[in-house]
């Protein structure tokens, strides 16, 4: 299990009552406390701008070094 930290968050009065309005009429069906679901957008929100930097920084190779560059990543991580 990971450690969890406590943190004041701020958002608006608008977007805390949808969130209080999702949770009590069941969230997703999952049984989500507003922590998770904080939690899963902040990690999405990090993970879409990985992949925004990532193509921007990628953006002048062709489609043929890229499949290479995978190509050679799953090798290598198929031999660990």
């Amino acid at each position: 299990m990971s450690t969890t930290i406590e943190r004041t968050v701020t958002i608006s009065e608008e977007t805390y009552q949808s969130l209080r309005d999702f949770v009590s009429e069941g969230g997703d069906g999952f049984g989500e406390d507003m922590s998770l679901i904080v939690e899963k957008a902040v990690a999405k929100y990090i993970f879409e701008r990985i992949v925004a930097q990532m193509r921007a920084e990628l953006s002048h190779l062709s489609s043929e070094d890229i499949t290479h560059l995978v190509e050679e990543a799953v090798d290598w991580a198929r031999k660990r």
